[in-house]
């Protein structure tokens, strides 16, 4: 086996991580199955042992049972739940540690064999390699039956309360926004493993119709639950760039190289900041005026004014920096992608929190009154 490239130092980093996690798991896995072994052997003791006989057992098989862990005694002192514990019972793999995390250590397992999957077949010479062929009627084909297949499963009516009304959402609910994302991924797939170009205007409507969901879902978030804590952000940053960046070290690729992400990722940090800063006035439609326009105006000074998108993007050249292997001969700036990608759609997630804000005070009983009117 021949690598196509040379091994990083994060590269290495994981395969370490990942040998150590996947010995964890096996090991945890062993301690779970002498547990149940030793209990199954326990309850197949003979139950015809008189009251006298059991009362008389030794403290030194009871010893013997605990080291088992047939019996778990309480801890008296106080949990210690910092994170810096937790790695210390995880070096010394202490089995009960070990046992009650074993799922969580099988799912990385699982994770960590699907990255090795990654690297093996793109940076090595195991599968061959061959270039892209598109074929429009083979094309339609598979998204026909893709799109069949899925209607078969499509027919579930699901009713999303809202949180101001407690009546159901009938106009762009939480299953319906998410449906229209995975479609949007299957196009963005497609669109690449065929190199389809045809398709390309497409996909530009597809890329800004997740921009425009980006502001109209976080917004109506944070502006009908008003949790701007740091756990739901982290939460929400940690699932938008988990994969993302795990695939960048793996496979030693930019972060610009999987645009998508960091776009919606942006656009995601550009709405909680707009809600957030004095989220105490954002019931006076006032106030969240101002803001709209304000969003509006920071748009148009740094995308349209030139110089001054270069000079407040440079400090992150290191990460959304990118350079095209195909256009090198053009020998464009390093954040060109990233000022295109962005100024493509740069005014849409504005739009999508507006339509929110419009539907959330109009109610969508009315909305959709005015529509068959």
């Amino acid at each position: 086996m021949a690598l196509l490239g040379p091994v990083t130092h994060a590269q290495v980093s994981f395969l370490i991580g990942f040998v150590t996690i996947v010995v964890a798991w096996a090991y945890s896995e062993y301690l779970a199955f002498k547990k149940k072994s030793i209990s199954t052997k326990l309850r197949h003791v003979d139950v015809g042992l008189s009251e006298e006989e059991s009362h008389n057992i030794k403290e030194d098989d009871k010893a013997v049972l605990l080291e088992g862990n047939v019996i778990k005694s309480t801890p008296s002192g106080p949990t210690i739940s910092s994170t810096f514990s937790t790695i210390i019972r995880f070096i010394t793999l202490e089995e009960s540690f070990l046992i009650k995390h074993r799922m969580l250590l099988r799912a990385a397992s699982e994770f960590g064999l699907l990255l090795a999957y990654f690297y093996i077949c793109d940076r090595t010479d195991i599968f061959g390699t061959s270039k892209k062929s598109y074929n429009r009627d083979l094309f339609i084909f598979l998204l026909l039956l893709l799109i069949i297949v899925s209607t078969v499963t499509s027919f579930k009516i699901h009713l999303d309360k809202s949180p101001f009304s407690v009546k159901p959402i009938l106009f762009l609910n939480r299953h319906q926004t998410e449906e229209w994302k995975g479609w949007m991924q299957v196009i963005f797939l497609m669109y690449h493993y065929f190199a389809a170009r045809e398709i390309y205007n497409m996909g530009r409507v597809c890329v800004a119709s997740y921009i425009w969901m980006t502001g109209f879902g976080n917004f109506s978030y944070y502006y009908a639950r008003k949790d701007f804590s740091f756990s739901r952000f982290a939460q929400m940053m940690w699932r938008l760039n988990f994969l993302v960046v795990m695939c960048c070290i793996v496979l030693d690729n930019s972060y610009m190289l999987y645009y998508i992400c960091p776009l919606h990722t942006f656009y995601s940090l550009v709405v909680y900041g707009l809600v957030a800063v004095l989220n105490k006035y954002n019931e006076s439609k006032g106030v969240i005026g101002v803001k709209f326009f304000l969003s509006f105006l920071v748009i148009i000074i740094v995308w349209e004014i030139p110089g001054v998108f270069e000079v407040l993007w440079d400090p992150f050249t290191f990460l959304l920096g990118y350079k095209d292997p195909n256009r090198l001969k053009e020998n464009l700036p390093l954040m060109y992608e990233w000022h295109f990608r962005t100024g493509l759609d740069r005014y849409i997630w504005i739009l999508g929190m507006m339509k929110m804000l419009y539907t959330i005070e109009n109610g969508f009983d009315r909305w959709r009154g005015g529509l068959k009117s």
